[in-house]
């Protein structure tokens, strides 16, 4: 099946922002070397979505949604799952490459291509992309009659993103398109075994879509995803460990970043570079708590609408410096002063007015 693709493939750089956010993902939309636009996940759900070639096939019960399929310009499926009891990986792929791009459960840095494991007793086995000797990307699926099953993405057992179904008796495509947890779920043509074309169009949950559902998509596109979100909050007790390097910047449209108390407890560093939208930074008690020993830092610059910056007790307790510098009139220095509180006896290094280092106590 040929999916709608309005513009070349090449056109879209797919940006996977380091593990220091754990399921965070930024696409970017790129043409002729302009920025169009971008889709943005944190903690593997959708946050915003500015990129106009994207199609939403989810859950629409809320104004955040969970679990679905997107399809980006016709070539990039994300398919994300950011329910509590989800077993699925959030996954972003290339269909026309055939590449998994980022999996939320596995390194697929160290995937193996053109692999054969054999998956039980009665001959099944697959030919394509492994990791920890599982299927993961992809491949083919045989019979024991070798026969091809399906071809395409596959996460261990499951068929995930993008696939191709066959009637292996005859080897016709039974169906072709995207697919969310081994469900027919987003776009796709089902066909009849003699080879004729049954159905072409959206899916849900393995099923055709209403003229209900399509109301709603359309409703949902418009009103929730596309909108530009002005603020980001997280949740106390988040990102306690394992995040090294903590930077917001690729949210251009941020207007107030909330951190509530006790997050990113073992972070080393913290970073809001060239946020021109940013006017309030707020973060709670506790946070950036790394022990003595490390070299840690936090660096605010280039945030031309900047207003206040209120840091709770015992946050950035053990970081050596705070750097404040404006850039914002091409001469390094603020065009308005920050208002700093709560930093305790640690040092703030930010630039006066004529451009010169002060450090604050």
């Amino acid at each position: 099946m040929e999916m709608s693709n309005q513009m070349d493939s090449s056109a879209l750089d797919i940006l996977v922002t380091p593990d220091f956010l754990p399921g965070s993902i930024v696409i970017k939309y790129t043409k002729n070397g302009t920025l169009v636009g971008t889709c943005i996940w944190l903690n593997n759900a959708l946050f915003q979505c500015t990129i106009p070639e994207c199609e939403f096939y989810c859950d629409y019960e809320s104004v955040k949604p969970s679990h679905g399929v997107v399809v980006i310009c016709g070539v990039v499926v994300v398919q994300f799952d950011s329910r509590e009891n989800s077993t699925v990986p959030f996954l972003v792929a290339d269909r026309r490459k055939r590449v998994l791009y980022y999996s939320s459960d596995r390194d697929v840095v160290r995937t193996n291509h053109a692999s054969i494991v054999d998956l039980d007793s009665d001959g099944t086995r697959w030919e394509g992309d492994t990791v920890g000797g599982d299927p993961y990307g992809w491949g083919m699926l045989y019979d024991g009659n070798n026969n091809v099953l399906y071809e395409g993405f596959q996460v261990e057992h499951t068929r995930v993103c993008y696939g191709t179904l066959y009637y292996s008796d005859i080897q016709r495509v039974e169906y072709s398109g995207t697919l969310f947890n081994g469900e027919r779920w987003g776009v796709g043509v089902m066909n009849m075994r003699n080879g004729s074309e049954l159905y072409r169009g959206p899916w849900k949950e393995d099923a055709h879509f209403t003229v209900e559902d399509e109301q709603v998509k359309e409703e949902f596109e418009g009103l929730v995803v596309r909108q530009l979100k002005s603020t980001l909050r997280i949740e106390k007790d988040s990102y306690q460990t394992s995040v090294c390097h903590v930077d917001y910047s690729f949210i251009s449209s941020l207007r107030e970043l909330v951190i509530e108390r006790n997050c990113f407890c073992e972070s080393y560093a913290f970073s809001l570079i060239g946020m021109s939208a940013l006017t309030t930074l707020r973060i709670g008690s506790g946070c950036f708590c790394m022990e003595q020993g490390m070299d840690c830092s936090c660096c605010i610059k280039k945030c031309s609408a900047l207003e206040s910056i209120m840091i709770g007790g015992g946050s950035f307790e053990h970081y050596s410096a705070l750097e404040l510098s404006g850039g914002l009139n091409g001469n390094g220095v603020m065009d308005r002063p920050a208002f700093v509180d709560g930093v305790g006896d640690r040092e703030v290094v930010g630039l006066r007015h004529d451009g010169k280092r002060q450090v604050y106590e």
